[in-house]
C-alpha cells in the first residue's frame, strides 16, 4: 500500500506545512482523478487486468511485469503536475463563518480580520499562523468592529466601530495611548478607513467622496469632488498615491490619485465592477477584486495600468485581498462549498 502524502489530505486537515522560512500554513486539498487514484493505490481489478501472459524467455514477459510500476509512476507524475498547475490556495481557517477585511501583522505571522459573531454581530479576531490559534482582539467590546488597518510600524492601529444604524466612528489606538482616539467625521456614514504608512493621517470614504483627517489635529480635507461614489482608498507604501474605486464614469473602475500633484489616473476600463484595491509591499502592483468574469475573483494590475493578471478561477466568491509582507502571497476571504474562510494564494513574481 502506497502512503498518501500530506498534500492529499482533506481540506479540513489541520496539520501544518511550512512555506518560506517562518510561514506555517494548513495543507491544501488536491483532488486526483479516479483512474490515477486506482492505479496509485493498486486496485485489485486493475492488478488482475495487468497480469498478461507472454511467451517464455521473451522480453515481452519482462515488459508486462513493468507495466504496473510504470503506470503507478505515470499517475503520480500526472497528479503532481495537476496540483502544481492549479496552484491550489491554502486554507487558513475552518469555521466557515462570514469574514472580511484581513490584514497581516507581526511580520506576516498573524492576521487580524473581522468575522461574523452573535453579539455583537461582527468582531475582530486574531489568527496566529504558527498553530492556527484564533482569539477575539477586543473580547469586552459590545459594539460591532471591522476594517482593521495599521501603520507601517504597527504603532498606530485603526478600525471602524458601529455605534448605531449606519453610524460609524473610527477608533484609533497608538502604542502607549491608554484610551483610543475616537474620530467622528463630518458625514454620518463612513466606510473603508485607511491609514497612511507613517500613521499620521486617516483616510476614509464618506458621502461618496474620499477624505483625509490629520490625527495630530486639524480639519478634515476632501480629496475627491466628483459625481458617483469613491470608495476603498489604499495608500501606496511611499505614501504618495491613493488607489481607489470610483463610479464617476458609470460602473466602478480603479483609479490612482497623486497626493502631491493632485492628478488622477484611470487604471481599469471594465463594464463590471473593480473594487477593493490594495498595494503590494514594493508599490509595483495592485491587487483587487472584480466581477468582470461574472463572479468575484482576484486580479493584479501594475501601478501604470498594465499587466492585468487573473489570480483566482473559483466558481464561488474570492474577495478582500491583502498582501503578505513578502509580496509573494495574498490572503483572501473565499468561499468553498458554501463555507467562507481565509485562504492563502501564491503570487508569481513579475
Amino acid at each position: 500500500m502506497i502512503a498518501i502524502p500530506a498534500c492529499m489530505a482533506g481540506s479540513r486537515d489541520r496539520s501544518l506545512t511550512t512555506i518560506g522560512d517562518s510561514f506555517p500554513l494548513s495543507a491544501a486539498t488536491l483532488h486526483h482523478p479516479k483512474s490515477a487514484a486506482i492505479l496509485a493505490l493498486g486496485h485489485p481489478d486493475v492488478s488482475r487486468n495487468l497480469r498478461l501472459r507472454a511467451p517464455a524467455n521473451s522480453h515481452f514477459a519482462i515488459s508486462c511485469r513493468l507495466v504496473p510500476c510504470l503506470l503507478v509512476l505515470l499517475a503520480t507524475c500526472v497528479n503532481s503536475a495537476v496540483g502544481q498547475g492549479e496552484n491550489q490556495p491554502r486554507r487558513l481557517t475552518f469555521d466557515g463563518r462570514q469574514k472580511q477585511d484581513p490584514v497581516f501583522i507581526n511580520q506576516g505571522r498573524e492576521i487580524i480580520y473581522a468575522v461574523q459573531h452573535e453579539k455583537p454581530r461582527l468582531v475582530l479576531y486574531r489568527l496566529r499562523l504558527s498553530d492556527g490559534h484564533t482569539e477575539r482582539l477586543h473580547p469586552d467590546s459590545p459594539l460591532p468592529e471591522f476594517r482593521p488597518v495599521y501603520s507601517r510600524d504597527e504603532a498606530t492601529f485603526a478600525y471602524l466601530q458601529m455605534t448605531g444604524n449606519d453610524r460609524l466612528t473610527v477608533q484609533v489606538r497608538r502604542v502607549g495611548m491608554p484610551q483610543p482616539l475616537v474620530v467622528k467625521p463630518t458625514a454620518a456614514v463612513i466606510w473603508h478607513a485607511e491609514l497612511t504608512p507613517d500613521g499620521q493621517h486617516l483616510l476614509y470614504a464618506a458621502s461618496g467622496q474620499l477624505r483625509m483627517y490629520p490625527l495630530s489635529g486639524g480639519t478634515e480635507h476632501t480629496l475627491t469632488k466628483t459625481e458617483g461614489r469613491n470608495n476603498w482608498p489604499s495608500v501606496s507604501p511611499n505614501g504618495r498615491q491613493v488607489a481607489f474605486g470610483s463610479s464617476r464614469l458609470g460602473n466602478y473602475d480603479l483609479f490612482t490619485l497623486d497626493l502631491d500633484q493632485k492628478t488622477t489616473r484611470r487604471l481599469t476600463t471594465n463594464r463590471s465592477m473593480d473594487a477593493r484595491p490594495t498595494w503590494s509591499p514594493d508599490g509595483k502592483q495592485i491587487a483587487f477584486v472584480s466581477t468582470r468574469h461574472r463572479n468575484y475573483e482576484l486580479y493584479l494590475i501594475g501601478r501604470d495600468g498594465n499587466g492585468l493578471t487573473r489570480v483566482t478561477q473559483n466558481p464561488e466568491r474570492d474577495d478582500y485581498p491583502a498582501w503578505h509582507p513578502d509580496g509573494r502571497h495574498l490572503v483572501s476571504v473565499s468561499q468553498r462549498d458554501g463555507q467562507t474562510d481565509l485562504f492563502l494564494h501564491s503570487i508569481s513574481p513579475r
